[in-house]
């Protein structure tokens, strides 16, 4: 596998002051797919006049950056007589206007794989991964992530495991960290990269049957789709590994099965006397929208549509004049006073309403009075109740029970050895860890929950991976009228019945001329679909659609451009 050595300015140390203009027209690499930088002009390709800077300004400007701008730096250097060259870690756009007010000229910025030029820039565009080489029969790969979501412009960690399972020999030097690309979910196509410096070493891998090895990996969320910004938008995304070998020779280029990453949203940014601005603001600055602002999705049992309103922290319902905000603080207050903090899932029943924030798991009535804190549950993410009043929810590595008596209790995963995933066997489902994206009830310890890409059953703790593999990437689940369990798979509504799957209908992937990647999918008691989706591959919409039954666009319900 070929190693990047250069990312834009990345591999400028904050070792030396004057740098030799480096030949960066001329990289150009396979993998990642990244554009090579365009053919310098000037010192790095920096087309702004000198400042006319001496070594002691450059070298007092240099130590103050690593002051003012520590944790947030990816590299840097400066060019003869200036300017002083500055490489920010993605999504520090808000650290760049600073930078700028206080040194103008005397600074070139670089934020990701974008050039600051007084507002935001546009992200290259990064080609699509070519088709793999087939893995040989016996070896397996799998990809494991540290998390299942981050916030936008940070960097993820994980590893490929290495499995020999027949009766030949796996000998590759695979060179580590692996470095892992983020494509847009259920395709090859390359839309954010790690950005930083990688000091890779060798890693030779040599496996005979029945062993294994865990190779590190490391990846980012540096924008490369041709949006405007250094960031990825928040959003659900892919994440594949490339494992090839080191050596000199001809070599197979293998990908891992492609698994789910969530992007969040970028946090409030530091507080500031002049720059304490909401994250609200500061993204409407990059993109001039505000992206992915629909989440979980629940239909009550009159059909009436509530959603989660990412935008500004609340559950607002759709009524027949347009959306509605509900419930917008923990109190239960009218008019709204302040957004609620890590809101994220949603269930709706008859007479309550359930939903999970930062710090616990929340009933309230259906109105959006009466608040309690039912469970707490710091780090629950999705959940969905039943109408006897039990509830599953999520963490990141497990899946709770709460029955109607109140007591609550690990129901599946929890343990640090990984599911077997090539293997639909029957398993303890305590047994395993997970990382869920998404669940279903069906009856008191009886449900679905979809990890890395697949569909697992789980019937009185013992789970099982439903076929067709792999193809649950976007982990979207719900229950219908009767009972019946939807599913979006391979970009198609799919009907879960038992152990048995019917491909209903293909999704829409453009939506009012936009591609639009599913969120959330909700189903109402007359059969209709609703699906919240946002634009992956650019800044222009978000909203929620309903299709009928057979999958016609009936209407989009709410809608942000």
């Amino acid at each position: 596998m070929a190693r990047r050595a250069v990312l834009l300015v990345a591999v400028l140390l904050f070792c030396c002051n004057v740098l030799a203009q480096p030949a960066l027209g001329s990289l150009r690499v396979p993998y990642p797919p990244v554009p090579s930088w365009p053919d310098a002009q000037g010192c790095l390709g920096l087309r702004q006049p000198s400042p006319h800077l001496t070594p002691g300004q450059m070298q007092q400007i240099t130590d103050q950056l690593q002051v003012t701008a520590k944790g947030n730096l990816q590299g840097g250097g400066s060019c003869p007589g200036g300017p002083v060259i500055v490489s920010l870690q993605p999504g520090r756009e808000w650290l760049a206007r600073r930078l700028e007010a206080t040194y103008g000229s005397k600074l070139a910025i670089f934020i990701g794989l974008t050039t600051w030029d007084g507002r935001p820039g546009r992200s290259p565009v990064c080609g699509t991964l070519p088709p793999p080489t087939e893995v040989p029969k016996g070896p397996q790969l799998s990809l494991h992530l540290d998390r299942t979501s981050v916030t936008s412009g940070s960097d993820f960690i994980g590893t490929v495991v290495i499995r020999e399972l027949g009766p030949g020999r796996f000998s590759m030097n695979t060179g580590q960290p692996v470095e892992a690309v983020v494509v847009r979910a259920g395709t090859r196509k390359v839309v954010g990269v790690y950005s930083g410096v990688i000091g890779g070493t060798g890693y030779p891998v040599n496996l005979v049957r029945g062993q294994s090895r865990t190779v590190p990996v490391i990846g980012g969320t540096a924008r490369c789709d041709g949006g405007t910004g250094s960031a990825l938008p928040a959003g659900k995304y892919g994440v594949i590994a490339q494992i090839s070998d080191e050596g000199n020779g001809p070599s197979p280029d293998y990908l891992t099965p492609q698994v789910p990453l969530g992007v969040l949203p970028a946090p409030l940014e530091p507080n500031s006397t002049s720059f304490a601005r909401s994250a609200r603001a500061e993204r409407a600055d990059a993109t001039g929208h505000i992206e992915y602002p629909f989440g979980e999705l629940s239909v009550a049992s009159d059909g009436t549509l509530y959603y989660v309103d990412r935008e500004h922290g609340q559950i607002d319902e759709v009524t027949a004049s347009g959306p509605r905000a509900v419930l917008s603080s923990l109190d239960g207050t009218e008019p709204p006073s302040g957004s609620i903090a890590g809101l994220s899932g949603l269930s709706v029943t008859k007479n309550a309403m359930w939903f999970t924030a930062r710090n616990g798991l929340y009933q309230a009535s259906s109105t959006g009075r009466n608040v309690r804190r039912a469970v707490n549950a710091r780090d629950a993410v999705s959940l969905d109740v039943l109408a006897d009043g039990t509830m599953f929810f999520t963490t990141a590595n497990a899946i709770f029970e709460r029955g109607a008596d109140g007591l609550t209790a690990r129901v599946a995963g929890g343990s640090s050895t990984d599911f077997a995933e090539q293997q639909a066997g029957p398993q303890r489902a305590l047994g395993e860890a997970i990382y869920p994206q998404s669940l279903v009830a069906v009856s008191p310890r009886f449900f679905y929950f979809t990890n890395e890409n697949n569909l697992y059953l789980v019937d009185n703790r013992t789970a099982a991976m439903l076929k067709p593999r792999f193809e649950f990437f976007n982990g979207e689940l719900a229950a219908g009228p009767g009972g019946t369990i939807y599913g979006i798979c391979n970009w198609s509504i799919c009907r879960i019945a038992g152990r048995m799957f019917t491909e209903l209908f293909k999704l829409p992937e453009l939506i009012d001329g936009a591609f639009g990647a599913p969120d959330a999918l909700a189903v109402s008691p007359s059969g209709s679909f609703y699906i919240s989706y946002s634009n992956q591959s650019s800044q222009v919409k978000a909203g929620i659609v309903e299709l009928s039954p057979a999958g016609k666009l009936l209407a989009v319900v709410a809608s942000q451009a």
